[in-house]
């Protein structure tokens, strides 16, 4: 679920996490700082199984208003309305020092997204 404003991470063509950056309100997915980039970058890497464990892994990003789901997909599936809006960047290898600090600084919280959202991820099916 998410908010329009929030950009999604995955890595390209594996399993893994999913990261979501809430963007400032009026910015978009370019305005996104390099270092940001490159911490949801890494952190994406980092929790994905196969991806944690290689070199030059591609990583997806892009709004979530972007995100496409059918039912004929599988389950954690998406593909995408637009590919122009999907962009694209490449962690060479891990960085520790990248995942270290976001370990420490780490809080989880369980927003209700639906809830605070007037559109809904259903009205993003298609059939």
């Amino acid at each position: 679920m998410g908010l329009g404003g929030t950009c999604r991470f995955h890595v390209d063509n594996l399993s893994s996490a999913h990261v979501y950056l809430r963007l400032p309100e009026g910015k978009t997915i370019d305005d996104i700082p390099e270092d940001v980039l490159i911490d949801c970058m890494q952190l994406v890497k980092q929790n994905s199984i196969v991806g944690c464990k290689q070199n030059n892994v591609s990583i997806v990003y892009t709004p979530w208003s972007n995100l496409k789901k059918r039912p004929s997909y599988e389950v954690g599936q998406v593909g995408f309305v637009k590919e122009r809006d999907v962009r694209k960047g490449k962690v060479e290898k891990k960085c520790n020092a990248i995942i270290n600090r976001l370990e420490r600084t780490r809080v989880e919280s369980y927003p209700n997204l639906e809830g605070m959202s007037r559109w809904s991820y259903r009205g993003r099916l298609d059939d």
